[in-house]
């Protein structure tokens, strides 16, 4: 088997870059690189899905390991593959790394770390996929699941060996899980640590470069390489070992959301809260080669964000105990269900707007907290949070009627007061654990306006976690060598609503799983002989 030195991926033939700006799909535009000296093959099909099936003569760029996408899994794989003494190129379409993952809550659901031990919480992987699998309910794939808890659990140590550092005050529980488990970071800090963690390990991270295509050999259908950059100004990446698409979701592609989501109406949809670069290429260019999709139809809004303020200007207190109230003064859901579950009857309340309502014993519990959605101090600096003494002021500043927000909050109160269940909506605990929910009863009272927004897809490529993460065709068969990590294949692991369009997740599983997972492909990869040497 060749073996590859640590250092920076070969490029194989020499020239100079220049960039250019590529029209951008969805929301806004795309940088892409191109320019390069045309060294590559000239006879390379013009579109379509031919495109893909056929092999350069010449490529601009070798490397082990092709990784699309430079978010948590593009990342860690960067840092994995120098682990394994490998050569990787790490190509990301916007000009600086971090994806999703540096604009996340910042919880990773981590079972039996050190933090949980000096706490005294009793955890494992094992306890942990006992409350996924219980929470996913329906059609989860149990392979993903029991993989996920048991990668995760190794999570903490090795991010604090890259410099990440946890936060003390942030560890809790949430939607999905049976204890404290969600662990708290800054993600900002966390990328930070990831990039120059895989930069010093020898990968080689290209910015403003857009890929287009797989490369497929038409024989063996191995993923050999990809294509960037515009048709006549091509860049050809060879990877010698495997390609791993971690290029996230498609929440900014409104044709695809039109497609398989919403209709028409998504174009009237006036809040997106995501990263940049999420604009579906990377699922398109997987099932141009034939990859099969799971759970396209499926989908999730945060139900976080305020309408009048920034895409920061966000909190989930209903996870520690606020209800969740319309217009007319009245509850609609059962807010266990969590930030990412209760967005089908918040679009159909007036205006698709609701109030996130708590009391000061809740407001003095959750403040300083260090975790992003369920900081009542966090809620208050956005300049955004109503406060009154009583609940009839409160109604006032929320402009609902006054005795239905009073009689409300009465009813819910004697509810949970009496035998610790909502008899409206079955609400019987916060965040999805088994927490009995707190009466707001305790002056002063706080309302947060809250919106639906458009920030992650649940749809994604299939993959056979057996055989390395591998991409799925169609007929069921492994696609060689084509690898997937991260928001573009972890959340149609898990579970949905039967007979909606509501995808169910879990809180702390994405960050922490796309880290995981992008490690896992590189470790799998790690003792594949390079395709041409076959």
């Amino acid at each position: 088997m060749e073996k590859r030195s640590k250092g920076r991926a070969a490029k194989v033939a020499s020239m100079s870059r220049r960039g250019f700006l590529k029209g951008g799909v969805a929301l806004g535009g795309m940088t892409a690189l191109g320019g390069l000296a045309g060294c590559a093959a000239q006879s390379a099909p013009s579109s379509g899905a031919a495109r893909t099936s056929w092999v350069p003569d010449e490529w601009d760029y070798e490397a082990d390991i092709i990784a699309v996408g430079a978010g948590g899994a593009g990342l860690a794989a960067g840092v994995e593959a120098g682990e394994q003494g490998m050569s990787i190129i790490i190509l990301e379409s916007q000009a600086i790394a971090g994806g999703n993952s540096a604009i996340c809550g910042g919880g990773i659901a981590i079972p039996g770390s050190p933090l949980q031990e000096q706490e005294g919480i009793e955890d494992s992987a094992d306890i942990m996929y006992e409350d996924l699998c219980a929470w996913f309910a329906n059609d989860y794939y149990d392979d993903y699941v029991r993989l996920l808890c048991d990668l995760n659990s190794g999570l903490y140590e090795w991010l604090t060996g890259l410099g990440v550092e946890f936060k003390e005050d942030g560890l809790i529980q949430s939607n999905g899980h049976s204890r404290p488990r969600e662990h708290h970071v800054t993600p900002g800090d966390v990328i930070s640590a990831l990039q120059a963690a895989a930069e010093a390990s020898g990968a080689d991270i290209q910015f403003n470069v857009h890929v287009n295509h797989l490369v497929q050999d038409p024989v063996s259908r191995q993923i050999v390489g990809v294509v960037a950059g515009e048709e006549g100004r091509e860049v050809y990446y060879k990877a010698n070992k495997g390609v791993l698409l971690c290029s996230g979701g498609y929440t900014l592609n409104l044709d695809m959301l039109e497609d398989w989501n919403f209709g028409p109406v998504i174009h009237e949809l006036p809040f997106f809260s995501c990263s940049p670069g999420q604009d579906g290429s990377g699922i398109q260019m997987a099932m141009e080669v034939g990859a099969s999709t799971r759970h396209m139809s499926y989908c999730a809004m945060l139900s976080t964000l305020h309408p009048d303020g920034s895409p920061t200007d966000a909190t989930a207190m209903y996870h520690q105990g606020a209800i969740l109230v319309n217009m007319e003064g009245r509850r609609f859901v059962d807010e266990s269900r969590g930030y990412t579950n209760v967005w089908e009857e918040l679009l159909q309340q007036t205006d698709a707007v609701c109030y996130q309502v708590w009391d000061n014993d809740i407001a003095v519990e959750y403040t300083d907290n260090e975790s992003a959605y369920y900081d009542h101090h966090k809620a208050e600096e956005t300049g955004l949070l109503l406060q009154a003494d009583t609940l009839e002021e409160l109604a006032a500043l929320m402009e609902v009627p006054p005795e239905a927000l009073v009689s409300t909050v009465e009813s819910y109160n004697a509810d949970v007061l009496d035998d610790g269940v909502d008899s409206v909506f079955g609400r019987a605990h916060t965040s999805g654990t088994g927490a009995t929910p707190p009466a707001l009863d305790t002056p002063p009272f706080y309302a947060f306006k809250t919106t639906p927004a458009m920030g992650v897809t649940y749809g994604g490529i299939r993959q056979d976690v057996s055989q390395g993460c591998q991409v799925v065709d169609v007929f069921g068969n492994v696609i060689p060598r084509l690898h997937v990590a991260g928001n573009i294949s972890d959340y149609c692991n898990m579970g949905c609503v039967p007979g909606t369009r509501r995808a169910i997740n879990a809180s702390g599983v994405s960050m922490g799983g796309a880290m995981s997972f992008g490690r896992y492909c590189v470790q799998q990869i790690a003792g594949r002989d390079s395709w041409d040497a076959q």
